[in-house]
């Protein structure tokens, strides 16, 4: 039945628009050409009939989106582009109005073609046509949903900008506002690179996450045979990996529906095996430690603490339709040390270190535990507080700004 509804759905949707991408250029933004880039972001929102200036639009089309290969836009104005006919988006520059892209009546498609050639833009004669001049704070919010912060959308220039400018932005834009402090603060300057290189050489972030799957095996193999500094030397490379990936499919537009299930797949299944492995090989050096009721009960913590918080992340969602970690301020710093992946790696290598991989479990299973504990109270003042307000936003959001 669920299939059933969403084709109907589907049926019953509006005729989407055509797109048409104008002007020349040459210039590759991570390892992609600019008509590459609209291609795949028209695409990915469903625009299916794409083709140059020249190629002949069919009279039963409702309407046109153009975008103009000189400039890099970001993908939430392309979305907010596609979804608001009548249009056409400028950027203020110097005092004045340079037409970027547009989306008119298919009528009016030769005329449209040629104001977004001339710049700067006529206003008059965008009026004459039907199109609104519009910003881009005018056409979509600064607040992204997805990444989870918020930041101005951008557009750049690709004869005027510098490339190491363009890619410095989208590197930084494609990046999750709310996530670990290994993430947010370490990987990125060495991602960025690494990320450039992968683009240039035509490396897919398929093939990263398959690199990365095999530094899971390769991780909980050493923990369960009691190398721990050589698991934790596979395990940071998977995690940076696991980086490297999505931000090489969202600075390409090559993010696939498949791509994200095999990723995100591997990122919520590994987790607790790691943990299973590293008590496993502690067992390994310490054998009589299988008679330690205390020892059993730190594995099942932390095992059932993983389970409870992501039941919890996913119900929370459901319920309010948005992340728990984004509700208030404090949920968003306590993202970046929360008990998953990366922090609990950091927890572990402190107390190897220290020289006791056995304490470094101990103090895991606790930190895991109040982490529950934490989501646990948040999710019950978000009920208490939806009793008062019918419903509850991120403080991200502008609701909240």
């Amino acid at each position: 039945m669920y299939g059933v509804r969403k084709i109907l759905a589907r049926s019953a949707q509006k005729p989407r628009p055509v797109a048409r991408i104008i002007g020349q250029c040459d210039i590759k933004i991570w390892g992609t050409s600019s008509y590459v880039r609209w291609t795949r972001a028209f695409k990915r929102y469903e625009v299916k009939d794409i083709g140059d200036e020249t190629t002949l639009i069919h009279e039963d089309a409702p309407s046109v989106v153009l975008g103009h290969q000189n400039y890099v836009v970001d993908e939430t104005l392309i979305k907010a582009l596609i979804e608001t006919p009548d249009i056409i988006l400028v950027l203020e520059k110097n005092n004045q109005l340079l037409p970027i892209a547009a989306h008119c009546q298919t009528d009016n498609f030769a005329a449209t073609v040629q104001l977004l050639k001339l710049s700067p833009l006529n206003p008059e004669a965008a009026a004459a046509l039907g199109l609104k001049v519009v910003k881009p704070s005018d056409l979509t919010s600064s607040y992204n949903r997805s990444l989870r912060k918020r930041a101005d959308p951008y557009i750049f220039s690709l004869p005027d900008d510098s490339m190491d400018l363009i890619e410095k932005r989208m590197f930084k834009g494609v990046y999750k506002g709310v996530t670990d402090f290994v993430t947010k603060y370490v990987w990125p300057p060495l991602a960025r690179p690494v990320t450039r290189w992968a683009s240039q050489a035509n490396i897919t972030p398929n093939m990263v996450t398959s690199v990365s799957l095999i530094f899971v095996l390769l991780t909980m193999w050493l923990f369960v045979e009691g190398h721990f500094w050589l698991g934790m030397i596979t395990a940071w490379i998977m995690t940076f990996l696991d980086t490297v990936d999505g931000k090489l499919a969202r600075v390409t537009m090559t993010s696939s529906p498949l791509g994200n299930i095999f990723d995100h797949g591997i990122d919520h299944i590994h987790p607790p095996f790691w943990w299973w492995a590293w008590w496993q090989g502690v067992i390994t050096l310490k054998p009589e430690l299988l008679q330690s009721t205390g020892w059993w009960f730190a594995l099942w913590a932390v095992l059932l603490s993983y389970l409870a918080g992501r039941i919890l992340e996913g119900w929370f969602l459901w319920r309010h339709k948005i992340q728990i970690h984004v509700w208030r301020p404090i949920d968003s710093f306590f993202r970046l040390i929360v008990a998953r992946r990366n922090p609990n790696l950091v927890i572990l290598m402190i107390g190897l270190a220290l020289g006791s991989p056995e304490i470094a479990f101990y103090a895991l299973a606790a930190w895991s535990i109040f982490c529950v504990l934490f989501h646990i109270y948040q999710s019950v003042s978000a009920e208490n507080f939806r009793s008062q307000h019918d419903h509850i936003t991120s403080w991200l959001s502008e609701r909240n700004s």
